[in-house]
């Protein structure tokens, strides 16, 4: 069965916060897609580009906050909680909590928390929201990008910043 439009915008955006916060982050990925995956059930999949497992160790607290991004994008978009169909990152943000707790002797669920609090910061700011909502737009269209043409939208979206004048908030290219 085919997503209509507005199932296909919400995962686009789902997708595109994924996306955007491994750029934020300077961790890289393959590609970004919204067609749905039979295998593994999801509507849409950033595929990170796979390093070393020493990486991967010090990238852990970086992978929470991308975990987070899809549920914050979609939640920042619909302006609702996101209540299904972002299962498989959260149960992945929680077992990486659940390791980085045991290590640091802190508390998963307040690791858990403040990932979401700082995705949420960073991917809903004025100067990055545009970013999401311009990678999801070209999602829609084309369903699948390379890393290199998400990366372009992404860089052209983020070169526009907000400038507070005298009149209040403007978009002003940087």
């Amino acid at each position: 069965m085919q997503p209509d439009a507005r199932q296909l915008k919400r995962t686009a955006i789902h997708e595109a916060g994924h996306a955007v916060m491994h750029y934020l982050e300077r961790v890289p990925f393959e590609s970004v897609t919204i067609l749905a995956d039979t295998v593994t059930g999801s509507d849409g999949a950033v595929r990170p580009r796979l390093g070393p497992l020493w990486l991967w160790d010090r990238q852990r607290p970086k992978t929470l906050r991308i975990l987070m991004a899809g549920k914050v994008a979609e939640e920042f978009h619909t302006g609702r909680a996101v209540t299904r169909g972002c299962q498989h990152d959260l149960n992945l943000a929680g077992c990486i909590a659940d390791e980085l707790a045991e290590e640091r002797s802190s508390d998963a669920d307040g690791l858990l928390a403040a990932a979401y609090a700082d995705a949420r910061n960073r991917l809903t700011a004025a100067s990055a929201w545009p970013a999401v909502e311009a990678l999801a737009g070209v999602l829609v269209q084309r369903q699948a990008l390379n890393a290199r043409q998400a990366y372009r939208v992404i860089r052209q979206a983020l070169s526009v910043t907000v400038v507070a004048g005298d009149d209040g908030p403007r978009m002003a290219c940087s």
